[in-house]
């Protein structure tokens, strides 16, 4: 997984999964919890570039 388009495609892939076999639900659940992490993550990157005044790449955050 390269940038957020990726995690989107990725995630989408894991609902459609889930809708196939609902069995996969805790599987489901800690994909998301870790994709909630990553997003997180560069949120925080952000908030910090904003607090300092300063612009920071974030390259997982392109659209790819």
């Amino acid at each position: 997984m390269n940038n957020i388009r990726d995690l989107e495609v990725e995630l989408c892939n894991v609902f459609d999964d889930l809708k196939k076999d609902p069995r996969r639900c805790a599987q489901a659940k800690e994909l998301a919890n870790v994709a909630g992490k990553i997003i997180n993550t560069q949120k925080i990157s952000m908030d910090y570039a904003a607090m300092n005044k300063k612009t920071v790449a974030l390259p997982f955050m392109s659209r790819g």
